[in-house]
C-alpha cells in the first residue's frame, strides 16, 4: 500500500512538472518583431534607414502620444487608399518634428531591417530614400499593426516611388481643399510650411486671394520634401495627400461624421491594417506594390496571428498525466491479486 501511495504521487508530480514547463516555455517566447524588406526591381536596397512610431491603439480607434495631440482625419481604417493617405499625413507631422520612434534601423546587405521587443499597436514606418542604380527609391510611410499573442515575425514589403536622378529640380505645388459645407466659421486663411528633410525650408499663407494655393519652383530631388499645416484650424481635422507634385491639404469640418467614423461592421474596419498574404500584386509604373502586400514568416493566413496564451498544451498534458495514473492504478489491481493468488 505504501508503494502504491508512492508511486500515485510521483505520477502526479510528473504531471504537474510537464504543465508548469509548458508554462515556462511561452513565458520565454520571443518576443514581437517587424521585418521590413526594401526590395526594387533593381535589387535590394542597402543602408536605407528606417524609423518605427507607435501611433494608435492595436484597434485603431485612438491616436496616442504627441499624435493624439493632432487632430488628423483617420477616417475610415476598412478602406486601403485611407490608410495609405493617413499613413502619409502622419510621416509629414513626424518630418515636422512631431514624435519620437520607437525604434530605428538600417537595412542589409539583403534589403532587410528588423525590429524587435514590440508591444501591441499601430505602428508607423519611414524609411529614407537611397539610390539604385540611376534611380532613387523613397519608401512610402506604411501603418502596420502588431498584435499581441503572436509569436512569429511580421515581414512588410516597402513601397516606394521612382525619381530619375536626371530630374535634378522640380516643381512642387500645394492645395487646400476644405470640406465643411461652406461654413461661414471657416478660417480666412492658413499657414503651411515646406519642410526639406525635415526643416522648415519656407512658409506661405493660403487663402481665397490666392485660390488656396502655392507652387514652389526649382527644389532640388537630392532633398526629402514635406508639407504641413502650421496650425490646425480649430474643430477641423487635417489630411495631407501627395500626387506626383502636388501636395493636397484637406480639413474636413470637425463637427461632421466623417472626421472620426464609427463603423459597426469591426470587421471590416480592421481588415486592411490585419490582412496578410503572400500572393504579391504586380507593381504599377511607379513601381509600387498593393497596400496589403505584407506577409509573415510562416506563410499565408487570413489576417496576423491572434493566439493570446498558448493553452492547447494543457488539455493533452492532463490527459497523459490521467492515463499514466490509471495505468498505475491497473498496474498495481494485477499485483494485488498475483500475490492473492
Amino acid at each position: 500500500m505504501k508503494h502504491r501511495l508512492i508511486k500515485y504521487l510521483l505520477v502526479a508530480f510528473s504531471t504537474i512538472c510537464l504543465l508548469c514547463g509548458s508554462v515556462v516555455s511561452y513565458a520565454e517566447s520571443p518576443a514581437l518583431s517587424l521585418q521590413i524588406k526594401f526590395i526594387t526591381e533593381s535589387g535590394p536596397v542597402v543602408d536605407s534607414a528606417f524609423k518605427l512610431y507607435h501611433v494608435m491603439t492595436t484597434d485603431g480607434e485612438n491616436l496616442i502620444g504627441e499624435f493624439a495631440e493632432l487632430n488628423i482625419e483617420k477616417g475610415d481604417l476598412g478602406d486601403s487608399e485611407n490608410i495609405g493617405n493617413l499613413a502619409y499625413t502622419l510621416a509629414s507631422y513626424v518630418a515636422s518634428g512631431v514624435g519620437k520612434p520607437v525604434a530605428t534601423a538600417s537595412t542589409d546587405a539583403l534589403g532587410c531591417a528588423g525590429f524587435g521587443k514590440l508591444t501591441s499597436g499601430i505602428y508607423l514606418v519611414t524609411g529614407s530614400s537611397a539610390y539604385v542604380g540611376d534611380n532613387m527609391y523613397t519608401p512610402k510611410p506604411a501603418l502596420i499593426r502588431i498584435i499581441g499573442g503572436s509569436e512569429e515575425t511580421v515581414v512588410a514589403d516597402v513601397k516606394y516611388t521612382i525619381t530619375s536622378n536626371v530630374d535634378t529640380n522640380r516643381t512642387y505645388t500645394v492645395k487646400k481643399v476644405w470640406e465643411d459645407g461652406n461654413d461661414a466659421a471657416r478660417p480666412t486663411s492658413v499657414t503651411v510650411q515646406l519642410l526639406q528633410n525635415g526643416e522648415i525650408y519656407d512658409e506661405e499663407t493660403l487663402s481665397a486671394e490666392n485660390n488656396w494655393s502655392y507652387t514652389w519652383e526649382k527644389l532640388s530631388t537630392s532633398y526629402e520634401w514635406n508639407v504641413v499645416e502650421k496650425d490646425i484650424p480649430a474643430n477641423y481635422a487635417v489630411s495631407i495627400t501627395l500626387n506626383d507634385s502636388t501636395f493636397t491639404i484637406k480639413n474636413t469640418g470637425a463637427v461632421s461624421s466623417k472626421t472620426n467614423p464609427k463603423s459597426d461592421e469591426k470587421t471590416k474596419e480592421n481588415q486592411n491594417l490585419t490582412q496578410v498574404s503572400d500572393e504579391k500584386e504586380p507593381a504599377d509604373k511607379d513601381g509600387n506594390l498593393s497596400e496589403n502586400d505584407t506577409s509573415t514568416v510562416s506563410g499565408s493566413q487570413a489576417k496576423l496571428p491572434q493566439t493570446g496564451q498558448l493553452w492547447w498544451p494543457v488539455p493533452v498534458l492532463l490527459f497523459a498525466g490521467a492515463l499514466l495514473f490509471f495505468i498505475g492504478f491497473i498496474t498495481d489491481r494485477l499485483s494485488e491479486n498475483d500475490e492473492e493468488k
